[in-house]
């Protein structure tokens, strides 16, 4: 016997020597962009919130800790007893919950979609590489780490065959704590999960599943009132619509946020699932919770039609969300499609669906791995129309990867040629940037719109300040004296001289000042 044979047919036929296979292959997959972004981190919460709130972790925490902090905390606490640096943290553990997602998602196929081992290893990987779900580990890390919990909870509720009492006490318990955690670890998927499984609950009456949705419900309503009183206050530090992406910045613009914008992103993320996850759709038998869940997402998907111009609905987001679900029904559905072509012995038909197969493969390696300014040939043409919600490659945080080093060094040029209580004034999306590399005290003010950052230049008093803008960012500032100071390929740091004086003027900004 070939010596490759029996391990090989130990993963395909063992449910657990498959399950760490799947992890190691979504672990895996995870490192990828990681390693080619190397030294810099990719995705934009990673860099304007998790690394600086776990670099500067007292400052953050009263802010933090009213909005969902779980997963936050623990990234503290792994990093306290590691010794390892913010950007190691957040990258080890973001590599990690993939792999727990795939995991999760392998048990989907065979608790709840009750395809055999080997099917279920395909389900995972075809999940693990489409868009929505790689986006979604790009920088929404709470939300892998929420999504994973909630599939294993899906498995534990859906399917009961066990006639122990002792099985059902533990699984009760099980379900219980993993259904409060979810509930208080991320906004969005714990509201989801917690309407979800409340649905199904009053619908199947099945016992576990009324006493967690109980548990979910209750935890998710103190942690919501709980960060509802600091609503504005998150919103105004960006710590919450910080989702959309542009060429060179993120944050959802009204003019961004249209009908016809969320149309294309909702085509562009999910039309090649749609046939696929119709035919899983039909031939489910246990996975009702899924289909609840997959009902909501295309709800919040959709709720521009009644709703649309109001961005705090975050239609992107779910968008986003419908994708993941999609995939898992057009993975199971492209299983049931090979079974039938399988059954019929058709040898042309075959390789269409082994070629229609390579296609998501492709597309979602290119994601991976693609130069954010060449990303795959899909995204290129519609970059105009979702630029401003997803990253057209995960080769991105704030800025283009390859841009990174030019950042870091205008703002090396800031802390040596600036006094210590300058004033720096840019654009949200170097926030994160500005807090971590800026020293000696100095202030980043920072803005979403050219009139609010106009309005300070008017009042501040700072005889220190300087303009930072990116190539396409630079603002017409009208009675505003600047003369440019730095310059490089697409960075501009500009003195500013002199203030139009404006009183009776309200205005809002935020800011960072940082003692080194």
């Amino acid at each position: 016997m070939h010596p490759l044979i029996s391990p090989i047919s130990r993963i395909v036929t063992d449910k657990y020597y498959a399950a760490v296979f799947v992890f190691s292959a979504g672990f895996l997959l995870r490192l990828v962009p990681e390693m080619i972004a190397y030294p810099y981190p990719i995705g934009y919460d990673v860099i304007n919130y998790y690394i600086p709130v776990l670099s500067n972790f007292d400052i953050h925490w009263h802010t933090t800790s009213h909005e969902f902090p779980l997963y936050v905390y623990l990234l503290h606490l792994i990093g306290s007893a590691v010794g390892s640096s913010p950007y190691i943290t957040v990258l080890a553990s973001a590599i990690f919950i993939f792999g727990m997602l795939s995991v999760s998602i392998f048990v989907i196929g065979i608790r709840i979609l009750n395809i055999s081992v080997t099917e279920s290893i395909f389900l995972s990987i075809f999940v693990m590489v489409q868009m929505a779900v790689l986006r979604t580990t790009w920088d929404l890390h709470k939300d892998v780490f929420s999504l994973s919990l909630m599939f294993f909870v899906f498995s534990l509720i859906a399917v009961n065959k066990s006639t122990s009492s002792s099985n059902q006490l533990l699984k009760s318990i099980a379900s219980i704590i993993l259904s409060s955690i979810i509930a208080m670890s991320d906004r969005m998927v714990g509201g989801l999960f917690s309407l979800s499984l409340f649905i199904y609950a009053i619908k199947s009456k099945n016992k576990i599943a009324v006493l967690s949705s109980i548990a979910a419900l209750f935890v998710f309503i103190i942690a919501l009132f709980t960060g509802s009183t600091l609503w504005n206050d998150l919103s105004k530090f960006s710590f919450i619509d910080h989702q959309a992406v542009t060429v060179r910045h993120i944050g959802i613009s009204s003019a961004s946020y249209n009908p016809f914008n969320l149309l294309i992103s909702f085509v562009t993320v999910n039309g090649l699932l749609v046939p696929a996850a119709l035919l899983g759709l039909r031939h489910g038998r246990d996975d009702e919770l899924l289909k609840i869940a997959l009902l909501i997402t295309i709800f919040g998907s959709f709720s521009w039609i009644l709703f649309p111009n109001d961005e705090s609905l975050v239609a992107n987001r779910w968008i986003i969300l419908t994708g993941i679900f999609l995939s898992i029904f057009a993975g199971n559905g492209f299983i049931i499609l090979s079974k039938r072509i399988g059954a019929r012995k058709s040898k042309t038909i075959y390789p269409v669906l082994l070629i229609a197969i390579a296609i998501f493969g492709i597309i979602g390696i290119s994601y991976v791995a693609s130069p954010y300014r060449s990303p795959f040939i899909l995204y290129e043409i519609v970059r105009g129309y979702i630029g401003s919600f997803e990253p057209v490659s995960m080769q991105f945080n704030s800025l283009d990867i390859k841009e990174n080093p030019m950042l870091l060094s205008a703002i090396d040029w800031i802390n040596k040629n600036t006094r210590p209580n300058a004033t720096i004034i840019g654009a949200s999306h170097l926030r994160g940037w500005m807090e971590l590399e800026l020293e000696h005290g100095r202030t980043f003010h920072f803005f979403n719109s050219k009139e609010g950052m106009l309005d300070f230049l008017r009042n501040t008093k700072s005889q220190n300040s300087y303009l930072f803008s990116v190539t396409g960012e630079n603002p017409d500032l009208p009675g505003i004296k600047i003369k440019n100071v730095y310059r490089s390929e697409f960075i501009t740091i500009s003195r500013v001289y002199s203030h139009a004086v404006q009183t009776g003027t309200d205005y809002l900004h935020n800011s960072y000042q940082l003692n080194a």
